[in-house]
């Protein structure tokens, strides 16, 4: 087409026509895609926090103690002379007034205030309480047969009304003396005839 030889030369500015190409220009090889990998990204994993070591105790068997009943609560002095009446000092101290003598229908007995004052004999407490007519606080007790003791000038209780009591379980806590009686009959009766003598 342009008419050229081996030999001849080309000068810069020449005009050179090129034949069209017949087709598509295959390459003898195949060039391959370089292949992209994909990298999915970390997943996350939860913290978690070291669970606290537990020490191990050795197992023992648990006893249990037997639980004791309660008992009625009794002085814990020695223990008193008991009369042929079946009865006993509901307190010791001297006696500062006696029956019909000051006493009026009971005996007085001196104390220090806060001492016990135990029942002279068994029985039912009939009345416990504070009545309007009396010093402190006061406790009746029927023993049966219709005789009953009475308790005056308590400074505080230990027992309630309908509960049973032992001789010599504690009624309470006296203030500076003790006002004693004894009922017998329906009557007031010297209660040093029915108290062990000393």
């Amino acid at each position: 087409m342009n008419y050229l030889r081996s030999e001849d030369k080309v000068a810069a500015g020449d005009i050179i026509f090129l034949p069209a190409s017949s087709g598509e220009i295959k390459s003898e090889k195949p060039v391959k895609k370089a292949a992209t990998k994909s990298y999915a990204a970390p997943k996350s994993r939860p913290t978690t926090k070291p669970s606290p070591k537990i020490a191990k105790v050795d197992k023992a068997p648990v006893k249990h103690k037997p639980q004791k009943s309660a008992s009625p609560k009794k002085a814990s002095a020695k223990p008193m002379k008991v009369s042929n009446s079946g009865f006993q000092w509901p307190l010791t101290g001297k006696v500062l007034c006696e029956f019909g003598d000051g006493g009026g229908k009971g005996i007085e007995i001196e104390s220090a205030s806060g001492k016990s004052v135990l029942s002279a004999a068994k029985g039912k407490v009939s009345y416990a309480g504070l009545p309007a007519r009396a010093y402190g606080h006061m406790v009746i007790v029927d023993h049966g047969a219709d005789r009953y003791t009475v308790y005056s000038n308590l400074k505080s209780l230990e027992i309630k009304a309908g509960q049973k009591v032992a001789r010599g379980e504690v009624l309470g806590t006296v203030s500076d003396f003790l006002h004693f009686e004894v009922r017998d009959k329906g009557s007031a009766r010297d209660p040093l005839l029915y108290l062990p003598s000393r």
